[in-house]
Parts: C-alpha cells; sequence; structure tokens
C-alpha cells in the first residue's frame, strides 16, 4: 500500500517555490512539470482557493489560500526507503517552519492523522502519537533526536 504524508501550509510563496524547498532539501530530482522524485518517492503540490478549503483547514490556518505538499511512497518502495522519506518529509518541515515562522502548516499521515503543527503563533507541536504513524520503525532513535525539545502532546485530529 501506497504511504502519503500532507503538509497544509498557509503560506505566499508560489507552489513552485514551496516545491523547489523541499526538493532541494530531501535530494529530490525537479521535473519540468513542476513535480520532485526520489527513488520511489514523488513529491508534488498544489494550492486550494479560499472557497476549496476544508472547515478544519480553516479552523486551523485560517480562511487563506492553502498549499499542499504529497509526498507519496510507492507501494514498491523498501521500508527503508519509506522510513527515510518520512523523515526527510518531517526535518524538512522543521526547516521551513524555522525558516517562514509566519506560515502555519500541518502534517498529516494519510491525509487524516496530524502528526505535527505550527500554527501561527504557536509553538511546533508533535502529537503524542507521531512516531506510530511518521515511520516504518518507530523505535529508531533518530525519531527523538528529530523530536528534540518540541512540544508533543494530543492533538486534536478533526479530519478522521
Amino acid at each position: 500500500m501506497a504511504l502519503e504524508y500532507t503538509l497544509e501550509i498557509a503560506t505566499d510563496l508560489t507552489v513552485r517555490e514551496v516545491v523547489k524547498y523541499f526538493a532541494q532539501r530531501m535530494g529530490f530530482h525537479i521535473t519540468e512539470e513542476g513535480s520532485a522524485y526520489r527513488g520511489y518517492t514523488q513529491l508534488t503540490a498544489f494550492r486550494d482557493t479560499v472557497e476549496e478549503n476544508l472547515d478544519a483547514d480553516i479552523i486551523l490556518l485560517g480562511n487563506v489560500e492553502i498549499t499542499h505538499v504529497i509526498l507519496r511512497v510507492a507501494s514498491q518502495a523498501a521500508p527503508e526507503e519509506s522510513h527515510r522519506a518520512a523523515l526527510d518529509m518531517i526535518r524538512a518541515a522543521l526547516a521551513f517552519f524555522h525558516d517562514r515562522p509566519d506560515d502555519g502548516a500541518l502534517l498529516l499521515h494519510n491525509g487524516e492523522r496530524i502528526i505535527l503543527q505550527r500554527l501561527k503563533g504557536q509553538p511546533v507541536t508533535f502529537d503524542n502519537a507521531w512516531k506510530e504513524y511518521a515511520a516504518d520503525f518507530p523505535d529508531d532513535p533518530e525519531l527523538d533526536r528529530i523530536q528534540g525539545n518540541h512540544l508533543v502532546t494530543m492533538l486534536p485530529q478533526p479530519y478522521l
């Protein structure tokens, strides 16, 4: 089964700028069409208009255009590739939060479970069950290093 991580961002960057940002940090090759890939993993992005926002998006990120960055790991990928892609996406999201402090964002596992968020004016927060959803190897010590000193709590799950 394929695996997806979606980063929903309230940002003024263009879709191409967002793809370039994440592709560079994750070591992906950017295509002429504006997507990016590495092995069995693909990175795409698109922007919703304000009218297309879900109620949960409006509540969490505001009534703004939202850029969706989708990392999709094909079912043919080895568990190690899937795990690496998940860790790279989380690291890139944390870098984005640092570089773009005014942009709110949510990182979702398979489009439903919020595993990481940074809402405007709030600290970076991991869901208390994020390791179960974020990686094929939840006991990997790298997960603790990524989490660092960030807040960990039970996040609301309005997409479930």
